[in-house]
């Protein structure tokens, strides 16, 4: 579900383009993508892979949206990478300000969370989720009215009171 932070790698890598020394009053405020791969890197290292549909970045108040957007976030050594989807994604990279929205999911292996609408909260520096939760797994189906998901250690928290349904048959 870092969602936010992979999308503002990608829009920091279109702004490299922009030619240096110029105002940005001389700049045109849009760059528009369709059918967009991109990889982003945390030095060296691969951080996250991805495509959208569309999408659009404005230089001038760096608002940034995507459509159909989804990110691959390679797993730590001996893990599964996450892949999160979203039909939309809005924010600001300047204000470090993001949200997906209109069905996120994210999977890891076997296991899928799915929400309506979560956002990058840049203070706390975590994923924060206030609609509905769902998450499934072998054996297992957890749902809950909200969660935070710190992506340090990809541990996520229900907020709120969950419903938890364990046993054959339950969750995928």
């Amino acid at each position: 579900m870092r969602i936010s932070a992979t999308i503002a790698l990608l829009v920091a890598l279109a702004a490299c383009g922009a030619e240096k020394g110029r105002e940005i009053e001389d700049v045109p405020p849009g760059i528009t993508f369709d059918g967009l791969r991109f990889r982003a890197y945390k030095g060296s290292a691969l951080a996250a892979t991805g495509q959208a549909a569309h999408a659009s970045f404005r230089r001038d108040t760096t608002g940034l949206w995507a459509e159909t957007a989804q990110v691959t976030l390679p797993g730590r050594s001996g893990e599964q990478a996450v892949v999160v989807a979203a039909p939309r994604v809005d924010g600001n990279l300047r204000g470090r300000e993001f949200a997906a929205s209109g069905g996120v999911t994210a999977t890891r292996g076997p296991v899928t969370a799915t929400t309506e609408r979560v956002r990058w909260d840049p203070a706390a520096g975590r994923v924060v989720g206030e609609e509905p939760v769902a998450l499934r797994g072998p054996g297992y189906a957890l749902d809950g009215p909200g969660f935070l998901l710190d992506p340090a250690d990809a541990t996520v928290r229900i907020t709120g009171k969950g419903t938890l349904r364990a046993g054959r048959g339950v969750g995928r």
